[in-house]
């Protein structure tokens, strides 16, 4: 039998229930699950076989205690392929398709540009034809222009993935990229790798391979190809695949022991996809081995149930083996809990760099592989340069070309010794293709090298290889390089500055290695070793060599802080290494490395070793210090970078003992050397000056140090003390003329006193600068306090504290950065208008009352709340106590519920409090009445009979106000006792309520309108009041914990639980009648927690354990909206006139949403029929909007006025228009007039009436516009443009000046400017024209894929909106262009426009965003965006009514306005978050500031 993980499993179709022989012995029939995974172990068990099963490729004693964790074998397996690491995925398929930038950001692509990407993806390496892109992108609709589109499209992606990662060919385009840079190949290789680790006996590592692949999943693939076949097949490739790597997953880990980390994972495979048979049986075997032995065989029974109600089947042979196994308790089921020995070789490599061979445990340098690869797709050479110790070595070997020998390129590596040419002819052989070349350490060529002839004849030879060359470079050297110019070019295009490793990468160096040596890394040993290497780039060699040696210290499996300490760390690390450097040295170069490393240790104060980094021309006083650094440089001790030499870790000054012994032996003279060596060095850069010598005492000292001293000194240094003791000897004899001068003396004396005092003048003024750079200072720190809680704002799931975060940001600083942040903290949830937080904790139900003035709420704390629904003010409370009535004692904590609800005439509420098991807190007094007006008890109570044995469960009141029913149980013992609904007549409260026997379950009930009959949730039934007798009943249909009748009392609404459980997550819509259900709301993502009608019965709203409320039409079932509240919902009601949704949960939040859309931040109204429409253009006044769209009819337009809302009727165009992001259509200035293209005719259509009044056809039409103060229309098209009068006759003159898009005539009506792809569609073209005479009034390039063009008010700027969602000006005086520092949207920018005091742009996209943008700076100021069902709509943004409110038009008919005033956003902010910073989450935020409140 084939290895489990081996063999691919076939996906096979579902049987059709008509054939005939879907009963006739009922044909076995298998999902995709085949059973080739566990039942394997029968053939590998010793001895004979048996009839029982083994899960599991086991063996008897697998492992045992000092066993090697690897076999033999395994080498193959760990060398074909790297594990999945944080490497940083170029390509990300798996999910929504994103690239990643700089600095591991995603790169935001156009939507076409993210369809040819997607599509080149499926086929990596093959050619897919422009066709097929076009087919992909447009279908059947083909615009003109489409192969000029798909090649803008390639252009753009070729400047981010690289000019070489697309290529061109004959039939299409190819993707060039290495596989290794797509995430869906990278997950394919390691669930490959995972199935071959598993079958040579490694299920730990394999579980560890699959657990990091299956994290590459974001969501579902290639989303952008729906509808092309090629893509579907990936997709459904992809789909099996990650299906079954899941299921690998949870073998993997059962078969290591795992089982108690898989359980859950395993019985949500099952609900996944109950018919895989695979995951009933991994379901059973977790259950089995966590000592649930009754759960498994219970698993394989609903196993049964499931195959033979939905396929008409019997399970495969196999499960019944794997339950006679479970019935008889075989010992092969259990795997060995113990852990496999942890790798016999260390996972870290000490002062070795790591080699392409190490790749599988090169972790930490995942985002610059990533851009080393990038440079390399646009260039073939790659120089890595950075300082000493950093890691270029590990990175260009582990790293680049390890992931080209992934892709099968053969590598060569080499180092240039003393004989470059040499060693290049040695690693490249003259024949057969030339391998990707890596020159490592080639600082050698200098350092080691000593014929010039040699080192210039290896240079020229790299510089005209026509291979990839990848080359490392100290960069202390760099500046040797520019002695030979060719190569020096061939390095600059492509340098790559390493830097040192961030703290995050820094943890994964440290941590990911041990993990997959099956060690574990003790708590605080990483964040002691980042501590003591952040911040210093030539200690990573120092870093992996203190980590040996806590390996060889470690405890069983762990690496602890005890083993890291005995080692030494990296203290002991440094100290180990120089002590064998200087038992290495030669006796006479002692000496020098005594001399060498003294110059670069200072002392302190105290005497304490503080390390210096001196310029190398202070270090090196002959060409044996010279060769003495690079030996200390490659012995990591010291790291020498951009001429400056320095100790590599500061311990090396402190834990070597012979260094310190050094320095202890000449403390003193040891100042004077660090001292002479920079007065000497400052004297020689300032000219050697007189002035800047020693004298007095400082001379005598150093001259005394001198004479004893046997340390070397620099030939500066020697000048330096040799020019101080003339100089000395000069103002001696100079003495005694000085004396006879003594009157002139006076006189200088008193010029001194006047310098004094002009001195201390200075010394104030010096005071007032620095007392402003201090306040300068505080600014600086505030502002970036403030964009750091703003972007924490971005971050955090809470409501409340992301609003408060961003408006403090505001408070802070008031800087364009933190109002974006602002805006985003508000833009993410755009319905909601106001929170209220709950006085006591935990809110658990709503109530609105009737005429939605009041809402009332039942806490975890007994009491119930009565709030004001127009501010939200809490208003009253009321205690449902005494607490702890005897014999039943209460206590009052999270597992107490209080119910609380409004009479139908809002007069009264009736309110209980219980505990978990429906206990009331007041045995005596369960149930009361309460006056909605003050929350006083009422002085005529219901009558409740025997109080002290009730159970309560539920309320509600009849929608006549008639009636009032509980759920109760009877018995104070387990929840199957006889459960009732109590019903009372209001109108005589000293009647005993009627008792109506339910079955026996804790049961929600609900009355209908005239209260005659009682709704039951468990199972779903309805009873006659009056005679108990049941009307129908659901025995199926078993609802939890609500249930709620329409105001009409047609529907029934309640949670759904299938006997299977496999659908706990929907609600069922019931006719109250009948019992018959109408429609399930399917599409929660978790169980239904509360519901509610609103009152005209249109919708529904649901809310869920995943944080979630969702309204839902209830008359097609469809979720009409979904909120994100980021806390479970409790409870959740309507206001009576539907406009209003209010939610409370566990956050102890009472928070109100507007369904409507008049009072968001973001208010709405409709302005067009709903639709989707191909464009929307506003006039240029803002008052008109057209809307543009076609069906099967033709093209039309209608116009809807701004202000009055009235629309007129489709105009039908005669054209034949196309979607897509530039608009076809321009409006006259004045408003009234719109003109309409396709590519061959005009159509001009009156916004007032709605008339065609022009239509020419016959042209050839790319972009319009009005000209002229809109007497000339001008069209343009790749060969040129003209013009025309209002009449639509040719009046001028045709120009050649192409005009492909965007034109956009200038504020002084005489001029315009014209937009032409350039002939390899790289940039565009721009032109400002003088149209009646063609003249070319300036011009330059821009970027390529524009969309929409327009002048500020003043024409002096041009602002641009681009096919990458990107937003430019063009600075027209100096033809300067300006691209925003923020990408304004994620999808194809269609429209830009001026404030109208130019201050101010705003854009639009397809995606839905309007950003709004500092016009002269470009800095973003705010992003808010549209939906339409929770879908993208394209937006068209205009300012209106000044310069701060826009106004937007999106696709679907809507209008939002958008008023873009800070103080509109913090007073927003404020009502929506509900309270102020509380004293922890302040003092998390800003430390140790004062309290400041927020919100008034």
């Amino acid at each position: 039998m084939a290895c489990c993980g081996s063999v691919r499993e076939p996906h096979w179709p579902l049987p059709d229930r008509r054939s005939p022989s879907w009963r006739r012995g009922r044909l076995r029939y298998l999902s995709s699950a085949t059973w080739l995974w566990t039942w394997s172990l029968l053939l590998c068990r010793r001895g004979p076989p048996l009839p029982a099963v083994c899960p599991f490729r086991c063996r008897p004693g697998r492992y045992r205690p000092g066993s090697s964790r690897y076999h033999l074998g395994i080498a193959p397996v760990d060398g074909r392929l790297a594990t999945v690491d944080s490497r940083g995925v170029g390509i990300a398929v798996l999910g929504p398709l994103t690239i990643e930038g700089e600095q591991g950001k995603p790169r935001v692509l156009a939507r076409r540009d993210r369809i040819v990407l997607a599509a080149l993806t499926v086929r990596p390496g093959q050619v897919v034809s422009a066709e097929e892109l076009a087919d992909v992108i447009w279908g059947d609709r083909l615009p003109p222009s489409w192969q000029k589109v798909i090649q803008g499209c390639v252009v753009r992606l070729r400047k981010v993935l690289g000019a070489g990662a697309i290529e061109t060919v004959q039939l299409g385009y190819r993707l060039a990229v290495s596989l290794d840079e797509i995430d869906a190949q990278r997950f394919e290789h390691a669930v490959s790798r995972a199935r071959d680790l598993l079958a040579v006996n490694e299920a730990e590592r394999s579980a560890l391979v699959l657990a990091d692949a299956l994290m590459l999943w974001r969501g579902r693939p290639h989303s952008d190809l729906d509808g092309w076949d090629v893509a579907r097949i990936e997709v459904e490739r992809l789909s099996e695949l990650r299906q079954a790597a899941e299921e690998l997953y949870v073998e993997a880990a059962l078969r290591s022991g795992q089982h108690d980390k898989v359980l859950a994972k395993a019985g949500a495979l099952v609900s996944e996809a109950p018919l895989r048979e695979r995951r009933w049986a991994l379901l059973a075997t977790s259950q089995y081995q966590t000592g649930q032995q009754g759960e498994a065989l219970r698993t394989i029974r609903r196993l049964r149930e499931v195959l033979d109600r939905e396929l008409g089947l019997d399970p495969s042979p196999e499960i019944d083996v794997l339950e006679q196994a479970i019935l008889r308790q075989d010992p092969a089921l259990v795997a060995e809990s113990a852990l496999p020995e942890p790798d016999a070789v260390c996972p870290y490599r000490g002062l070795e760099s790591y080699d392409v061979e190490d790749a599988d445990g090169f972790f930490g340098r995942g985002a610059d592989i990533a851009a080393c690869l990038h440079k390399l797709a646009d260039a073939r050479v790659l120089a890595v340069v950075g300082p000493s110790g950093c890691g270029k070595s590990s990175l260009v070997r582990a790293g680049v070309a390890a992931a080209f020998r992934a892709d099968g390129k053969r590598v060569a590596i080499m180092t240039p010794g003393a004989h470059p040419a040499s060693a290049l002819a040695a690693a490249v052989p003259g024949t057969g293709p030339p391998p990707v070349l890596v020159v490592d350490q080639c600082e050698e060529v200098f350092s080691l090298c000593h014929d010039a002839a040699e080192r210039e004849t290896f240079l020229a030879t790299l510089s005209s290889l026509e291979s990839i060359v990848i080359v490392s470079l100290r960069a202390d050297r760099i500046a040797d390089i520019s002695a030979h110019p060719a190569f020096a070019r061939t390095v600059e295009q492509g340098l790559y500055l390493l830097s040192g490793m961030t703290r995050d990468a820094l943890r994964s160096a440290i941590e990911q290695p041990a993990r997959m040596a099956a060690l574990t890394v003790e708590p605080g040993l990483t964040d002691l070793v980042v501590n003591e290497v952040a911040d210093e780039p030539g200690a990573l060699p120092l870093m992996s060599h203190a980590l040996a040696e806590t390996w060889q210290r470690r405890e069983g499996r762990t690496l602890t802080v005890a083993g890291y300490n005995a080692s030494g760390g990296i203290r002991g690390a440094v100290a180990q290494s120089a002590e064998q450097i200087y038992e290495q040295t030669a006796g006479e170069q002692r000496p020098v490395l005594r001399d060498l490393l003294l110059r670069l240790v200072t002392p302190g104060p105290d005497g304490e070793p503080i390390r210096s980094r001196l310029p190398r021309r202070l270090v090196v006083t002959g060409p044996a210090d010279d060769a003495m650094v690079d030996r200390l440089v490659a012995s990591r001790l010291v790291t020498s970078d951009d001429g400056v030499v320095g100790l590599a870790h500061e311990s090396l000054a402190r834990a070597w003992p012979r260094l310190r012994q050094w320095l202890d032996d000449d403390l003193e003279g040891q100042r004077i050397l660090h001292h002479l060596a920079v007065a000497a060095d400052s004297w020689d850069d300032l000219g050697r000056p007189d002035s800047e010598l020693y004298r007095g005492s400082r001379l005598a000292r150093a001259s005394d140090w001198r004479a004893h001293t046997t340390s070397t000194l620099t030939a500066t240094e020697q000048d330096f003390l040799t020019a101080s003791t003339r100089a000395s000897q000069d103002e001696l004899r100079a003495a005694e003329v000085q004396a006879r001068r003594q009157l002139s003396i006076n006189r200088r004396l008193r010029v001194a006193l006047v310098t004094g005092a002009f001195l201390l003048v200075g010394a104030l003024i010096a005071g007032l600068i620095a007392g402003r750079q201090a306040d300068r200072a505080d600014q600086a720190a505030t502002s970036e306090l403030a964009r750091q809680v703003g972007a924490r704002a971005q971050l955090t799931d809470d409501i409340s504290l992301s609003l408060l975060l961003a408006t403090h940001g505001v408070r802070l600083q008031d800087s364009p950065e933190t109002r974006a942040n602002l805006v985003a903290a508000i833009n993410k949830h755009p319905g909601l208008v106001r929170s209220a937080p709950a006085p006591l904790g935990r809110i658990e139900n709503l109530d609105v009352s009737p005429d939605g003035r009041r809402i009332v709420s039942g806490d975890s704390r007994a009491t119930v709340q009565l709030y004001d629904a127009t501010s939200g003010q809490a208003l009253d409370s009321y205690t449902l106590g005494p607490i702890g009535i005897a014999p039943h004692q209460v206590v009052i904590d999270e597992q107490v519920y209080t119910t609380a609800r409004f009479s139908p005439d809002g007069r009264l509420i009736a309110a209980y409090a219980a505990n978990g098991i429906g206990q009331p807190l007041d045995p005596t007094r369960p149930l009361r009445l309460l006056s909605a007006a003050a929350l006083d008890e009422v002085p005529q109570q219901l009558v409740l009979p025997e109080p002290g044995d009730l159970r309560f469960h539920s309320l509600a009141f009849s929608a006549d106000g008639g009636y009032l029913a509980a759920g109760v149980q009877k018995g104070l013992e387990a929840a199957g006792d006889v459960a009732y609904g109590l019903v009372w007549d209001l109108r005589d409260r000293q009647r005993l309520p009627r008792w109506v026997a339910l079955p026996r379950s804790p049961q929600r009930v609900a009355l209908s309108p005239d209260g005659r009959t009682i709704y039951s949730s468990s199972p779903l039934a309805a009873y006659d009041v009056g005679t108990g007798k049941a009307l129908w009943q659901r025995q199926d249909l078993v609802g939890a914990l609500s249930i709620d009748v329409s105001s009409t009392g047609s529907l029934l609404a309640v949670q759904q639980l299938e006997p299977a459980h496999a659908d706990s997550a929907a609600t069922a819509l019931v006719e109250a009648g009948t019992g018959k259900t109408v429609r399930v709301l399917r599409g929660q993502a978790d169980a239904t927690r509360g519901l509610a009608f609103s009152a005209d019965e249109t919708r529904i709203a649901t809310t869920d354990y995943n944080r979630e409320v969702t309204v839902w039409s209830a008359a097609t079932g469809d979720p009409i909206q979904r909120i994100q509240t980021a806390e479970v919902s409790w409870a959740v009601a309507f206001s009576p006139d539907g406009r209003t949704l209010y939610t409370g949960g566990s956050e102890g939040i009472l928070r109100a949403f507007d369904l409507a859309g008049q009072r968001q931040y973001l208010s709405h109204d409709p302005s067009a029929p709903a639709r989707r429409y191909l464009h929307v253009l506003p006039s240029g006044d803002g008052r008109s909007i057209a809307y543009l769209w076609r069906d099967a009819n033709g093209s039309w337009v209608s116009f809807s006025d701004a202000a009055t809302g009235r629309t007129t009727s489709p105009t039908s165009l005669g054209l034949a228009l196309e979607g897509g992001p530039r608009t076809p259509a321009a409006w006259h200035p004045n408003g009234k007039r719109l003109a309409v293209h396709d590519a061959h005719a005009i159509s001009v259509v009156d916004a007032g009436s709605g008339k065609l009044l022009k239509q020419a056809k016959g042209l050839d039409i790319s972009s319009i516009a009005y000209v002229d103060n809109g007497t000339t229309l001008v069209t343009g098209n790749a060969h040129g443009y003209r013009s025309f009068d209002e009449g639509l006759e040719h009046e001028g003159v045709d120009f050649a000046r192409h005009a492909d898009c965007c034109t956009a005539p200038a504020p002084d009506g005489r001029t315009s400017v014209f937009f032409d792809d350039s002939p390899n569609y790289a940039n565009v073209h721009w032109r400002i024209l003088r149209v009646e005479t063609g003249q070319v009034l300036a011009e330059g390039d821009v970027d390529p894929g524009l969309n929409y063009a327009s002048y500020s008010p003043d024409g002096s700027m041009i602002a641009l909106a681009g096919a990458s969602g990107e937003v430019f000006t063009i600075d027209v005086a100096t033809r300067s262009l300006r691209r925003a520092p923020t990408q304004g949207h994620s999808d194809e920018a269609v429209f830009v426009r001026f404030s109208p005091d130019g201050s101010k742009l705003v854009s639009g996209a397809e995606d839905g965003t309007v950003s709004l943008w500092d016009a002269h700076s470009l800095e973003l100021l705010g992003r808010v965006s549209v939906s339409s069902g929770g879908k993208p709509v394209g937006a068209v943004p205009s300012f209106v009514d000044g310069n701060d409110v826009v106004r937007i038009a999106a696709y679907d008919g809507m209008v939002y306005r958008w008023d873009t005033r800070i103080e509109r956003a913090i007073a927003t902010a404020c009502a929506m978050a509900g309270r102020n910073l509380t004293a922890d989450e302040w003092r998390q935020a800003f430390g140790n500031r004062p309290y400041e409140s927020t919100c008034p």
